[in-house]
């Protein structure tokens, strides 16, 4: 890639800051300096782009050789929505592809940066280098020397070493798995992950300081991800609490090691009895745009998964599998009276708790997410509404328990 000439980029640079300011997403001069004058298109050694062509599927865009055409790819790097895929997994015997190495849209990272409320005199732990462009935000912000990252794939890490090494930036970048962290004994004043999460390892809460801070997108098996802010208590040990953000935003999932395989549910060995039924719940409504899918995951249980596929009638359907290997089909065609047909096998009944997550949302008058939070304590979560101590709560999953 030929250099690029350092008035041609901080013209899209600042293009970029005076919008993320203008929008709201920035409101902090700190931050406001560190994407006017980090370069994005530094640590972008290509770029994966979805393919109008194939549903999906994406494809590598490498940087201009010469300076044709650069002004065109300056302009989607520099785009305020535009997440930079630098590495993608090798394909998998169903032909697809996973994102493995991003840099987020710059809206988001500016959403996320925000809400880490970090300072000069902290120090931040990273989770997830990816391309090495988050963690230079934060070197500028904050220094390098309050900046450690860490990230499980050696040469995505390397990478990553070298390129703030080429911009004079030397934060503590570790490889190493984020899900099993030794304790650091000075701690830490904040920790972002850059990574879907579906829980919060004990080992990320014994690295805060008292009253210090994660922001983590969590994601379960039902189908929600939303990013959380959650804050160390000052008094207890291993207790955190925060509130779900009103953004969205997604970023790649956490990668085991190779070696440690993911635990998928047990078919159901009992009865082959099916029964069929009908049930007032759209499950369309489990999408994850609200609450709900959240509220339904608790009543469900922390090992039902849901997923989308087509029915033996050719028609959409959303099908549940709990960790006992019960599950449930729901059709997405309703009938007349608006019901939609249910088949459904094994000893949990996962109609009667969706239908039951569905009322007790309707009670609540269908809240949007910064009304829910979450609360951990003793490798325990509970998701409350409105109020940690005195709103209603439900217990979600042991949040706090190692992967």
């Amino acid at each position: 890639m030929t250099p690029v000439p350092p008035g041609m980029w901080r013209s899209y640079a600042s293009r970029l800051t005076d919008d993320l300011v203008a929008s709201g997403e920035v409101i902090d001069s700190g931050w406001a300096d560190a994407f006017a004058t980090v370069p994005r298109h530094h640590f972008t050694v290509a770029d994966h782009v979805v393919d109008d062509g194939v549903q999906g599927d994406r494809r590598r865009v490498e940087p201009p050789p010469d300076l044709v055409g650069l002004s065109g790819w300056l302009a989607r790097i520099y785009s305020r929505d535009h997440a930079v895929v630098t590495d993608m997994s090798e394909t998998d015997p169903w032909g697809n592809r996973m994102v493995t190495t991003e840099s987020p849209p710059p809206a988001l990272a500016a959403r996320t940066l925000q809400a880490l409320d970090l300072r000069r005199g902290m120090r931040v732990l990273e989770l997830g280098t990816g391309t090495g462009h988050m963690t230079a935000l934060m070197a500028r912000r904050v220094g390098d020397v309050a900046v450690r990252s860490v990230d499980i794939d050696l040469p995505v890490r390397d990478r990553a070493a070298r390129l703030l090494a080429e911009l004079q930036m030397q934060p503590d970048l570790v490889s190493g798995d984020a899900g099993r962290l030794t304790r650091d004994e000075q701690g830490f004043d904040r920790i972002v992950v850059g990574f879907t999460s579906d829980h919060v390892p004990a080992s990320w809460i014994h690295q805060l300081r008292p009253g210090g801070l994660i922001v983590v997108r969590l994601g379960w098996p039902v189908g929600t991800a939303r990013h959380v802010v959650l804050q160390a208590s000052s008094t207890s040990q291993d207790a955190l609490c925060g509130k779900f953000t009103p953004w969205r935003g997604a970023v790649p999932p956490y990668r085991p090691p190779a070696g440690r395989h993911v635990r998928r549910s047990r078919p159901y060995l009992g009865s082959k009895r099916t029964r069929s039924g009908s049930t007032f719940v759209d499950p369309v409504s489990l999408d994850g745009k609200t609450p709900l899918t959240l509220m339904a995951q608790s009543r469900l249980g922390g090992g039902t998964a849901r997923h989308v596929r087509i029915d033996g009638d050719n028609a959409m359907a959303t099908f549940l599998r709990a960790a006992d290997g019960s599950w449930a089909e729901i059709s997405h065609r309703p009938d007349r009276g608006g019901r939609r047909d249910v088949r459904s096998g094994g000893p949990t009944r996962l109609v009667a708790a969706l239908e039951e997550a569905c009322l007790e949302f309707a009670d609540l008058a269908h809240p949007d997410w910064p009304e829910f939070g979450i609360s951990i304590r003793a490798g325990l979560c509970r998701l409350w509404h409105s109020d940690p101590e005195r709103g209603p709560s439900w217990t979600l999953s042991a949040l706090g328990s190692e992967w």
